[in-house]
């Protein structure tokens, strides 16, 4: 009589058969899975913020006669920094009080000029010319508030400026005088309409 054969293990059977079915996969990975703890999401442009940089005060002596010929007297300076951003808008503000002490003829007649500087080219443009002229038909001394602005668009990537307030003009009756006091320079900087980088 045939004795019969024991059959298999059934556990070892099942262990085989799922090793056959899983060769070759790898059960921890699969293509294009995502971390349950992350979000895909466009990444939004990063936005612009605007800025306001104070320019610094000179208190120069100031000359009683002054040509476009002469050094330029410095009033105010800023420094404003652009590189990596195109499509700016610089603005620049300018303040003070001039005190006229008129004699004589009593006149005086003054020149502001606002110019930019460029670091990485070495160049220097004007920008823009205020003059302020007084004259009136007696002694007068006279104290008045004086506000000049100017604004620019910078197209492309820039390099850092300087923008400077300087007095190139002087021009005095006979013992006049004036004085320029509480000087202050601000340069704005935004970006054009869209407002992103």
């Amino acid at each position: 009589m045939n004795k019969r054969r024991p059959a298999a293990n059934p556990r070892r059977y099942m262990k085989q058969k799922h090793d056959r079915n899983t060769a070759g996969k790898n059960l921890n990975h699969t293509p294009f899975s995502r971390s349950p703890n992350r979000t895909c999401h466009r990444v939004k442009p990063k936005k612009f913020v605007p800025f306001v940089i104070c320019g610094k005060v000179f208190n120069p002596v100031l000359p009683q006669h002054l040509s476009k010929k002469d050094p330029p007297i410095v009033l105010t300076q800023a420094n404003v920094h652009t590189e990596g951003v195109s499509n700016l808008r610089i603005f620049i503000d300018f303040s003070g009080f001039v005190t006229s002490t008129l004699r004589e003829k009593r006149f005086n007649h003054l020149v502001f000029q606002l110019v930019r500087s460029s670091h990485k080219h070495n160049t220097t443009k004007v920008l823009r010319e205020w003059p302020f002229l007084r004259e009136f038909v007696s002694d007068t001394e006279i104290k008045e508030p004086v506000v000049y602005d100017f604004c620019e668009s910078i197209p492309v990537k820039g390099d850092p400026f300087t923008y400077t307030v300087n007095l190139v003009e002087v021009n005095l009756s006979e013992q006049s005088s004036y004085n320029i006091t509480n000087k202050s320079m601000t340069a704005q900087v935004f970006k054009g309409p869209d407002g992103l980088l």
